[in-house]
Formats: structure tokens, C-alpha cells, sequence
């Protein structure tokens, strides 16, 4: 059942602000100085990640970018996560030419194709310590140049560049491809996630896709059932929903996107329990655990209205001619009487307090008077 086993990934950027990426090291230095304060290095990070998890019983994953969260121990990493309860689940690796740093897996020039290999085998060194189950490529070429032929030895190349990388995977660990380009390959009339899925194709069955339905992708959205059916969806990138959205008030196109991701996602059946939700920041989410907490109580809500909404209704709304954000907001308004039994109930079987913003304030004030 999904409520029972579902798992939230916190990757370590969302500890430190909505700017933050996974290939941004310095964003966190240009934020100005922030009334809470913020993680700063990955053992941080999982203080902070372990105190989430505690009081909302659903994010036990961890996810790290590579080489901005580096260590000379990352096997300590992965046993001071144990002891704290969690898991590094995946690690991040950008390539790209994105904000002027030349990283290409698919660059004319040898020199800049090998820089961006040894980066990335480094990076499997570095997951194999970790034992991630997943070690995420996140892809950004913008080209200046766009004719045929070289757009072909390019993909040749970046093709030949991630199999040494995928060989080279520790057991157990899966390659996940994110693409983040600005549509350089548009004007060939292929969808950008069509291309990428093609290169997962290549590399072998455990290369899967992850979607960031964060993205505005208009048109050329990937279809997530379409991607559970064949096996490629290796996870999901969902946007923090804006603060209060766990309220049956909160701001209705929030609830709708994520509603609708994770109804696409997990109300066919096809996709196992298993996959990794990753909760990228929100846009007006501030850095510290209660921002987190807010956001990661707020994906479990709607979870509990995916599993509450009749199947037959979700399907007809998520595909309806009408406005799709008019059709969910009634069916999420018809199940909510249902939601708040179901959250108690799972939360009682998860351990956590029925209220778990409630219970981190007590706690935090307990702490507070006995110093």
C-alpha cells in the first residue's frame, strides 16, 4: 500500500533554501542571512533530515550532490545516516556547459569530454561508499550550434561517455537521467524527454528517467504512466507545496499539481510503492526543518486524497475536456471529510504524533527550557 510505505526524499539543497540546486555550490552564500540557520555540510544535512523524518514518519531518504556535498569519508556518512535512522538514497552528478563551467560528456574537444568523465567516475566511487540505490545524471547541454551531423556525433559520444559510466555501476544501484536542457533538440520535432528515454534505452534495463514535474514543460510533458508501463520512471521531482497547502484552503493550483503528479503517477497501479518522490523547494519556502515538514505533511495529504478519490472519477477528471483544475479540485473537495480519519490512522501506524507540527514545537520548547 502506498500511505503505509511511501518515501519522501529530502535531497540536501532543499535544507538550504528555494535557489539551491544540486549544481550550485555557491547560492547559499548569495541568500541573504536567513532568521533560521542552515545546513551547511552534509552531516548537517542529515541532523536536520533525521528531525523531519521523526515527526512525520515518511522521509527517510536522503539525497546528496556530488561534488558539492564531497567528504574524504562518505562510507561514515552512510553509517552516521543508519545510526540516525535514515538512508542516502541517491546522489546527484550535473554535466553540462550550464553557468559557464565546461563539463560536457558530449564536447568536440577530448579534454572537456574526459573532465566530465572523471567527474562522474569519481561519482560512482563516492556512491559505491554511500551504497545509494540510485546515482542521478542530471544532463544540461545547451549548444550554440544545432546541425545534423554534429548533433548526431554528439549524441554518439554523450551515449558512449554514460555507458562506461553505467558498466561501472556497484551492484544494486540504478542510473537515473535527469534532463534539464532549454530544448536544443526541438527543432527536430522530438519531445526532449522522448530523447532521453531513447538513451536510457541504450544503456541497458536499470537506466530509468526522473521527471521533475517542477518543470513547465507545456506540451511536451512526459507521460508518467507511460514511463511506469515500460519501466523507465526512476522517480519523481515534485515542488514543495506553497505553506499552508495542507489545509483544505490552501492556494488550489499547488494542490492541483501535486495532486494530479502523484494521481498520474500511482492511481494506474503500474508504478510500485517504492518510488522515490523527491521534494524540490518550494518557491516561498524558507531554509529549516519546519518549511520541510510543512511541505512533506502536505505530500502526504494529498496522498491520502489519491487513495481516497474513486478510481473511475480520478481517471475521468485527469482526463477530462473541462478545466483539469476545476474537475480535481471538486473530487480532492469530495474526499477531504475522509482525509483527516485516514492521516490519524496512518500516522498512529507510523509511530508519529497526530500533529506533527504540534509535536516539533513542544519538543523544541521542552529543549529550549532545559538549557
Amino acid at each position: 500500500m502506498l500511505l503505509s510505505t511511501q518515501r519522501i526524499e529530502l535531497p540536501s539543497w532543499a535544507f538550504r533554501g528555494a535557489d539551491v540546486r544540486a549544481d550550485d555550490p555557491n547560492a547559499a552564500a548569495r541568500r541573504p542571512r536567513a532568521m533560521s540557520p542552515v545546513a551547511r555540510g552534509p552531516y548537517e544535512v542529515l541532523a536536520d533530515a533525521a528531525v523531519v523524518h521523526h515527526f512525520t514518519g515518511t522521509a527517510p531518504c536522503v539525497g546528496l550532490p556530488f561534488p558539492c556535498d564531497a567528504t574524504a569519508d562518505y562510507a561514515d556518512i552512510a553509517c552516521h545516516a543508519t545510526e540516525l535512522g535514515l538512508t542516502v538514497s541517491s546522489l546527484y552528478v550535473t554535466v553540462g556547459s550550464r553557468g559557464g563551467t565546461a563539463c560536457d560528456l558530449s564536447h568536440p574537444q577530448r579534454m572537456v569530454r574526459q573532465q566530465a568523465l572523471d567527474n562522474l567516475m569519481n561519482a560512482v566511487k563516492a556512491a559505491d561508499e554511500l551504497g545509494v540505490e540510485r546515482m542521478v545524471v542530471r544532463l544540461g547541454s545547451e549548444a550554440r550550434y544545432a546541425g545534423l551531423a554534429e548533433m548526431q556525433a554528439r549524441d554518439e559520444r554523450l551515449v558512449s561517455a554514460l555507458r562506461a559510466v553505467y558498466q561501472q555501476l556497484p551492484p544494486g544501484t540504478s542510473l537515473a537521467v535527469e534532463e534539464f536542457s532549454t530544448g536544443t533538440r526541438h527543432w527536430e520535432g522530438e519531445a526532449l524527454w522522448r530523447h532521453t528515454l531513447a538513451l536510457c534505452e541504450q544503456l541497458g534495463d536499470n537506466a530509468g528517467l526522473l521527471v521533475d514535474t517542477s518543470i513547465d514543460y507545456n506540451d511536451d510533458a512526459p507521460p508518467l504512466a507511460e514511463l511506469a508501463i515500460c519501466d523507465r520512471l526512476a522517480g519523481l521531482i515534485v515542488a514543495g507545496p506553497i505553506q499552508g497547502c495542507v489545509e483544505a484552503s490552501a492556494v488550489p493550483s499547488s494542490r492541483f499539481g501535486v495532486f494530479s503528479t502523484l494521481a498520474d503517477a500511482f492511481s494506474s497501479g503500474v508504478v510500485g510503492p517504492e518510488l522515490l518522490v523527491t521534494l524540490a523547494s518550494g518557491v516561498n519556502q524558507q531554509p529549516g526543518v519546519v518549511g520541510l515538514m510543512e511541505s512533506v505533511l502536505a505530500i502526504q495529504h494529498l496522498s491520502v486524497q489519491v487513495s481516497q478519490a474513486d478510481p473511475a472519477q480520478l481517471r475521468q477528471a485527469l482526463q477530462s475536456d473541462l478545466d483539469d483544475e476545476q474537475s480535481v479540485g471538486a473530487l480532492l473537495d469530495g474526499c477531504e471529510r475522509e482525509v483527516s480519519a485516514e492521516l490519524f490512522a496512518l500516522r498512529h501506524r507510523l509511530g508519529v504524533d497526530s500533529e506533527p507540527i504540534a509535536a516539533y514545537d513542544r519538543a523544541s520548547r521542552a529543549r529550549y527550557q532545559q538549557t
